[in-house]
């Protein structure tokens, strides 16, 4: 600390003075202190407001952006029915078929119900049993979309009939497919047969005719069902049939009928037919029974499946044509 007497001495006076201009007063320093801290504070209070501001105006913003519960309008989900999960790539009758599993069997036999119209109520009937049938409907009723549609919600198989020559009531159905038509004309009544439903696995021939001796009609009709990936059953009620052999042969699995029990059939010789076919499966290790919906016939299925042999399996008609294509 420095004297407040000045000295005699000028040049000490004068160095004292230079010492006292040199160092600051301690309440300077308070000051300056206080100044410092001053603005520190004021810095950091402008941090945390712009911090705050940033926030209202983001919330304001989500809010103005996210509507409330009672305002959002949700899309509603596709309905689809959660059988099963399928590639995009599979041929349309994979789609369509039904899962099963063939553990134990020691053959498979695929019963399809022939609904032409004339006994469907009985074929409806029959949906009610436990067994996995299949159901063939006819394209050239009016009810035929809505028969197809109750069978799948069935959780059954589905096929359409194709008619291959006339049946008794000659002159009912005009799509019909017979000799001496073009192939631009067998295909067109092919088109029509099929596009009157969907959700089947495949078509099977009924009321066979000669034209299934007809190599360039049956080319045609394998490559419409090729294109549609579906799948064929020859009824085999055609001697010398080329359906089968000419429709494989573009790719198309195709199977054919061991047995066909009509509704001109006694219960007895459809029992004996039944019984043929089971010996068929035993042996070879599929068969395929095709079984008009009429009541003497449906009867007879009806006892010879509450007596059939456990080792045999009824199976979807998907499940054994595919057995016949790998071989199986």
């Amino acid at each position: 600390m420095r004297s407040d007497v000045l000295s005699d001495d000028p040049e000490i006076d004068a160095g004292l003075e230079d010492e006292d201009a040199a160092e600051p007063h301690w309440f300077d320093q308070i000051g300056i202190g206080m100044m410092a801290l001053g603005a520190s504070l004021l810095a950091l209070f402008s941090v945390v407001l712009m911090a705050v501001f940033n926030q209202m105006v983001a919330a304001r913003l989500s809010e103005a952006a996210v509507p409330t519960a009672a305002e959002a309008v949700f899309e509603a989900p596709v309905p689809v029915i959660a059988r099963k999960r399928v590639s995009a790539n599979l041929p349309v009758w994979m789609k369509h078929a039904e899962p099963f599993d063939t553990a134990g069997a020691q053959g498979l036999i695929a019963v399809v119900v022939m609904d032409d119209g004339r006994g469907s109520h009985l074929a409806e009937r029959a949906l009610e049993w436990t067994a996995p049938l299949t159901f063939a409907v006819a394209g050239d009723f009016g009810m035929s979309a809505e028969r197809i549609a109750r069978v799948r919600r069935a959780g059954r198989e589905a096929m359409v009939i194709v008619p291959m020559g006339y049946g008794p009531d000659l002159g009912r159905d005009p799509n019909v497919l017979d000799l001496h038509l073009s192939e631009a004309e067998v295909r067109r009544r092919v088109g029509w047969h099929l596009v009157r439903a969907e959700g089947y696995v495949g078509a099977i021939s009924g009321n066979s005719g000669p034209v299934m001796r007809d190599e360039p009609s049956m080319r045609a009709v394998g490559e419409e069902l090729a294109a549609r990936g579906l799948i064929f059953v020859d009824s085999g009620a055609e001697r010398n049939s080329l359906a089968g052999a000419r429709i494989r042969s573009l790719g198309v699995p195709t199977g054919q009928g061991s047995v066909y029990v009509t509704r001109n059939d006694s219960a007895s010789a459809a029992l004996e037919k039944l019984a043929d076919a089971e010996q068929r499966a035993l042996t070879w290790g599929t068969a395929i029974v095709l079984i008009d919906a009429d009541k003497t016939a449906m009867g007879a299925l009806a006892d010879w499946l509450r007596i059939r042999t456990p080792a045999l399996a009824i199976a979807p008609i998907s499940k054994v044509v595919g057995e016949l294509r790998s071989g199986g």
